[in-house]
């Protein structure tokens, strides 16, 4: 099997013929075919296949990079290709059984409400399926982020809990258009996990204190976004509820804060959140554009 053959192995419906194609790849793969296992990666669904394709990627990486590696165990490295591939497979995991279940949910609503597209039942299913790519892109090891044109006030709006009256909700930001780049998975991921915990917390205090406050700014080359409210608790900062699991919540011991500081990570955004004398203080930062 020659390169041409191989790319076009990649492209069949058959997986028998993408397994075939991904072996070789993991054999003979070159530098030069980065790029032609990364798409390979995004498409496939088949676990088995893209542990293949996975393998076929480091060594393409190591290749192409095996100069500037500094020296390291073998067992770090088999640990890290390990790791790699259980992220990998849990990715294509997240999308087989997920884009079928929101088919379903989509087409089932389209015939019980009437004007689905315009609906918000429709928008709030989007929503869904933009946090499921997010994950599934904070997953995959080897995935840059998918970068389109975000507005910062869109996004707030399809993260908002359900459960947030509207006048609970105070909004304050920039005048001007607040188009920023992003990945709308992952920023997805990362405000409504914000506005998630920031609206359970403010529950909990007494009528004139459970408001929420979401502030957006903009700059030429940067934007931020912060979310202020009340709560009841310890003062805590974000690196110890994320490095010891510790949290005002019993069910999930800051999990929702670790996938958002890897989506931050992977968005070069900087993420603080810090609690003390009964406010919360959430604040996202980063480059406005992507080159």
């Amino acid at each position: 099997m020659n390169e041409d053959q191989t790319s076009r192995s990649l492209e069949s419906s058959l997986p028998s013929q993408r397994a075939r194609a991904a072996e070789w790849l993991r054999i003979h793969a070159t530098s030069d075919q980065t790029v032609l296992i990364v798409g390979a990666l995004e498409k496939e669904s088949v676990p088995t296949i893209r542990r293949t394709l996975a393998e076929a990627l480091k060594r393409a990486r190591s290749i192409g990079h095996e100069s500037q590696r500094p020296s390291s165990p073998s067992g770090s490295r088999d640990e890290l290709s390990r790791l790699v591939t259980v992220l990998d497979d849990l990715a294509g995991i997240i999308r087989h059984e997920t884009d079928p279940a929101i088919g379903w949910l989509r087409r089932a609503a389209a015939k019980e409400i009437p004007n689905f597209e315009d609906s918000e039942t429709n928008a709030k299913i989007e929503t869904l399926r933009q946090r499921i790519m997010g994950l599934e892109t904070l997953t995959a090891a080897h995935r840059d982020p998918r970068w389109s044109r975000v507005t910062l006030a869109d996004i707030v709006r399809e993260c908002m809990p359900p459960d947030l009256a509207p006048e609970r909700l105070k909004m304050e930001g920039s005048n001007r258009e607040d188009e920023i780049d992003s990945d709308r998975g992952l920023l997805t991921l990362i405000v409504a996990n914000a506005l998630k915990n920031a609206t359970e917390a403010a529950a909990e205090m007494p009528a004139g204190q459970a408001e929420v406050l979401v502030e957006t700014g903009l700059s030429q080359s940067d934007f931020w976004l912060s979310i202020t409210n009340r709560f009841r608790g310890d003062s805590f900062d974000f690196d110890h509820v994320v490095h010891t699991g510790a949290s005002n919540k019993t069910d999930h011991k800051g999990l929702g804060l670790s996938a958002m500081r890897i989506a931050a990570e992977r968005l070069d955004y900087v993420l603080s959140l810090s609690a003390s004398g009964g406010t919360v203080f959430f604040s996202l930062r980063g480059p406005r554009f992507h080159d």
